[in-house]
């Protein structure tokens, strides 16, 4: 019982956080030009989670970013966007995203099969939790530097520009790393090796690992 009330609490953060991407507003602070194949490396002194992204691209952290209604939100947030990219008036399409859940126990190969069924659940309901939301791609199994999980990716309307983005739920002991990409439709395919170079270059808290249930 204990075990499933831990994943429940899992895939309800997942939909939060999913739901919470597709409207995050990041501060215009302007500069830079066009990724130019140079990388920086983000480290985490908290939660010791690093990652790359391009040096042109601007950077944005945030803790404890929003409240929501399931009760849970993220200890940490961090994106990196594109500062030439699509925007609105008020933000940017093309970035990146890590954000971190605390978990009230621990995540291990024994809860995963579980844990899969409830993720699946909440992300077959995606589309009627936004008019504009539609799912592209289905539900499929990664793991990624010793931490296992999911990934899904969706399409979505972001203040009139068609936009598209995939959300990974990796799962190691007792945190969940969600690592977004998005950016608007027309940008997708350029920003596809950026966004795999942010993807393989993640990695978790030193010996924050699942067994792996799921596969590459």
């Amino acid at each position: 019982m204990h075990k499933h009330t831990r994943a429940r609490l899992v895939a309800l953060a997942a939909l939060t956080v999913l739901l919470l991407s597709v409207v995050v507003t990041l501060a215009a602070c302007g500069g830079g030009g066009g990724a130019t194949g140079d990388v920086k490396t983000y480290t985490d002194d908290t939660y010791g989670f690093t990652f790359e992204y391009p040096s042109d691209w601007k950077l944005q952290e945030t803790a404890d970013q929003a409240d929501v209604t399931s009760g849970a939100s993220a200890a940490k947030m961090v994106a990196a966007y594109d500062p030439d990219g699509a925007k609105s008036e008020t933000s940017y399409t093309d970035l990146i995203e890590v954000s971190i859940y605390e978990l009230s126990g621990t995540v291990d190969d024994s809860v995963m099969s579980q844990l899969e069924a409830e993720v699946k659940t909440v992300f077959a309901g995606l589309e009627s939790q936004a008019k504009d939301l539609k799912v592209v791609e289905d539900m499929t199994a990664v793991s990624t530097a010793g931490v296992t999980g999911w990934k899904i990716t969706y399409s979505f309307d972001k203040d009139g520009v068609p936009a598209q983005s995939t959300l990974y739920l990796l799962f190691g002991g007792t945190l969940e790393y969600q690592l977004l990409i998005q950016s608007a439709t027309a940008n997708w395919q350029a920003d596809q090796p950026i966004f795999q170079a942010f993807v393989s270059s993640f990695t978790p808290k030193a010996g924050s690992t699942t067994s792996s249930s799921a596969s590459n």
